[in-house]
């Protein structure tokens, strides 16, 4: 009996000593395989404003060139307008923007209108913003 209650603890100090190291392991991989580190570079942002604009800020420290940008009109029923326009700007210096605006000729639907603008950069990973804009209602937009 002696022999037993020896080998079972034994047993739990090598396999205690062996997943203490490996769980450890596992979370500091786990920790670093999450962590982004930030090397400087061109890094984009978008702010949605009023009259179906987007600013498309360079918040990083190098110019973002060939910055293609898209904005979309959706609504659950859109007759006339909406879809998306898309065009491409050349450079953005390091901490300037750009206002870019879908040009809205008459939109026409029912429904929830949404607002979503994307920009990436050859230098820069691609960032994509929505926004309520407001309600559709036949050629009305009723705003929040």
């Amino acid at each position: 009996m002696k022999r037993l209650i020896a080998i079972g603890m034994l047993a739990v100090f090598l396999l205690s000593t062996t997943l203490v190291p490996a769980s450890a392991l596992t979370t500091h991989i786990r920790k670093n395989s999450t962590t982004k580190l930030s090397m400087g570079g061109a890094q984009l942002d978008i702010e949605i404003v009023d009259n179906f604009c987007a600013i498309i800020k360079n918040i990083g420290d190098e110019d973002a060139y060939n910055v293609h940008w898209e904005i979309c009109l959706q609504a659950p029923f859109l007759f006339i307008g909406g879809g998306c326009q898309r065009d491409v700007i050349e450079k953005i210096g390091d901490g300037d923007e750009k206002r870019v605006c879908y040009q809205a000729g008459l939109l026409v639907g029912f429904g929830p209108l949404v607002m979503t603008a994307t920009a990436s950069a050859d230098n820069a990973e691609k960032v994509t913003k929505s926004k309520f804009i407001g309600f559709l209602l036949g050629p009305l937009i009723l705003s929040p």
